[in-house]
């Protein structure tokens, strides 16, 4: 006889979850429905947008901009799909991700020599890595000859470049280094990072005892929706008339 599908034997993979994602709807509906009005808002409006409009030769740091700003609604949209099944530090995970993406969004439309920090921080970056890789690799054997001489060969016609831009030096770009300050590093500290903080949602005090909290927990899951409220709103501001115009 099959084991029953619990969230005690299955965890976040069982068909009870969805009895959790109904309460947590229902309890924080009036929240839900103001973020995903601003959602389907912007939704509404990247798929209208023709951004073949925006393909000319000046343009190329808007249309980058367009693109981080689809991944910062995508992460946020995540976040709501997490929070509405009660993984609310792996959501917290997600709305770091989508600040990130806004700050850089924003600051390239803001300044397209960001888009020269980026392409050379695209060649350090895959340099850096295969170069570690090789280095690594070496240490304990596990690259054969051919994969010895491919990373040699890739390296070989890679640019060295150098750091791209960091999420501060965006933020401060985009004028969004309060929503660094206090979000990002916030949401770094939580739920990005293996740090002591991120274990706060995993227990929690049962009379005398402290019991680990697996399944899942509304806790801070209203203010996490507030900072994915606000992510959308912030890019909005900058996104939506300019995709209204490539309409």
């Amino acid at each position: 006889m099959e084991e029953a599908d619990r969230i005690d034997n299955r965890g976040f993979l069982s068909v009870e979850l969805e009895k959790y994602q109904d309460v947590y709807r229902s309890t924080h509906k009036d929240l839900f429905a103001v973020c995903e009005q601003k959602s389907d808002s912007v939704t509404t409006r990247l798929f209208q947008a023709n951004l073949s409009k925006l393909e000319g030769a000046n343009e190329t740091h808007v249309v980058v901009a367009i693109g981080l700003w689809l991944r910062c609604v995508r992460a946020c949209q995540a976040a709501l799909l997490l929070l509405e099944r009660g993984l609310v530090p792996e959501a917290q995970a997600l709305i770091r991700s989508a600040y990130e993406f806004l700050f850089y969004a924003v600051a390239a439309l803001k300044d397209p020599t960001i888009l020269d920090s980026m392409w050379e921080g695209d060649s350090y970056a895959r340099r850096e890595q295969a170069e570690s890789i090789l280095r690594e690799g070496r240490e304990v054997g596990a690259l054969d000859e051919e994969q010895t001489e491919r990373l040699t060969s890739l390296i070989a016609q890679l640019e060295k470049g150098k750091k791209q831009i960091s999420s501060y030096d965006a933020a401060k770009k985009a004028g969004m280094a309060y929503l660094y300050a206090t979000v990002y590093r916030g949401m770094s500290f939580v739920g990005a990072h293996a740090t002591l903080a991120a274990t706060n949602l995993m227990f929690e005090p049962t009379g005398e005892h402290v019991s680990a909290v697996f399944g899942p927990s509304d806790a801070d899951l209203p203010f996490s929706i507030g900072l994915v409220d606000k992510c959308i709103a912030e890019g909005a501001e900058h996104f939506d008339s300019l995709l209204h115009c490539a309409d």
